[in-house]
């Protein structure tokens, strides 16, 4: 085995995340072309934990759901998004690439979502490699971030700690509904967007949204900005 140059990094080891044994195995069939050493990752016990022990020339494949069989305190959404975070590059795997709402509100620390039947050595590489440019500050036309306004039209789903909304983005496609959730955890947002619906009063706010992109699957919304 040896490393692999992506731009200006060196990948010597994939660290591979599911919680199915044989699905981490067909990960690692399906990237032996690539010629790295390849390592399952047993169990997560916590994400600190977890960073902790990694290093700069890893690179990750990380399921979307983990806490299925109590193998991960949190699903792989969040992992990638704090993989991301401290630049160490990662690719999100989902069996329904198309249905993820619930990623949204990481998805702009989580520049690739690959269909699990897409998953390959030159499709990792090409997303190890989209990773690496925007630590570097090279985003793509797709994922350029841009402040925008947002129309909030209805509440889809409400639990004890988090809401999941449907907006419209005029600056993208001011006919189409986008879901996306907020968390209490998101700050001033949660509760103004409550007390909004709550009043019956149309509500809107300014985000970062990449407008550029051309599907809604790998549209994002951050930075929420009440003002």
């Amino acid at each position: 085995m040896q490393a692999i140059k992506i731009h200006d990094r060196e990948i010597s080891r994939i660290l591979l995340l599911d919680d199915d044994p044989n699905i981490r195995g067909l990960y690692e069939f399906n990237l032996e072309d690539m010629n790295v050493a390849t390592e399952e990752v047993e169990v997560v016990n916590s994400v600190r934990g977890f960073l902790a022990g990694i290093s700069h020339a890893d690179g990750f494949v990380c399921d979307l759901n983990l806490n299925s069989r109590k193998y991960s305190p949190v699903n792989g959404d969040v992992i990638v998004s704090a993989l991301y975070s401290q630049q160490s590059p990662a690719v999100l795997c989902s069996r329904d690439v198309d249905n993820v709402s619930s990623v949204r509100r990481l998805r702009h620390s989580i520049p690739c979502v690959l269909d699990a039947r897409d998953l390959n050595s030159e499709s990792v590489r090409n997303a190890f490699e989209v990773c690496i440019r925007e630590f570097s500050g090279d985003y793509s036309v797709f994922r350029k971030p841009w402040p925008t306004l947002i129309r909030f039209e209805n509440i889809v789903l409400q639990t004890n700690d988090a809401v999941r909304v449907a907006v419209v983005i005029p600056g993208w496609d001011s006919q189409r509904l986008i879901e996306v959730d907020i968390t209490k955890g998101d700050g001033d947002i949660y509760f103004s967007v409550l007390r909004a619906f709550r009043a019956g009063e149309v509500f809107r706010c300014k985000a970062i949204v990449n407008l550029e992109v051309e599907t809604s699957r790998d549209l994002y919304i951050k930075d929420w900005n009440l003002v």
